[in-house]
């Protein structure tokens, strides 16, 4: 969910769309015995990317690719990082996101891979739950689809 603005230079068919976004981001853990968590490992997200586009309109057709760099501060933890604190996690994380859409009228459809260059826990070796779990030099990286209303 989020609000974002678009301002496209028609002839070349470049776009900018800086977005303000809440996402939530999660990853399935397998401990060592087999078991696995997903919902509990999650960190919610405000971001702010700044997709940069490029585009040719087809009639009510717009199919595009798109770099983003992107800003995000995490909001809130899941249930396997509660009792993580705040000051063991990089709350401020960053990126580029590079990927595809497809504008149909006022209709973004858009599936990117976001990577993360920064590093979710600063120590790298951050022990969580009782699996024991270890963070070492993980990030927040991955897939994301889309949809979007232009107004």
């Amino acid at each position: 969910a989020g609000i974002g603005w678009q301002y496209r230079i028609p002839v070349v068919g470049l776009a900018f769309q800086p977005e303000i976004l809440y996402s939530r981001v999660r990853t399935g853990l397998l401990g060592e015995v087999g078991e696995s968590s997903y919902e509990g490992f999650r960190i919610d997200y405000i971001d702010i990317p700044l997709n940069i586009q490029w585009g040719i309109n087809i009639l009510f057709l717009r199919p595009y690719i798109f770099a983003a760099p992107y800003l995000r501060y995490a909001i809130a933890k899941g249930d396997l990082l509660a009792q993580v604190d705040w000051k063991d996690l990089n709350r401020l994380d960053y990126g580029l996101s590079l990927g595809a859409g497809l504008e149909i009228w006022k209709i973004q459809i858009s599936g990117k891979y976001n990577w993360s260059f920064g590093q979710l826990a600063p120590g790298g070796s951050l022990h969580i739950d009782s699996d024991d779990w270890k963070l070492e030099d993980s990030n927040m990286r991955g897939f994301e689809l889309s949809v979007a209303f232009l107004f």
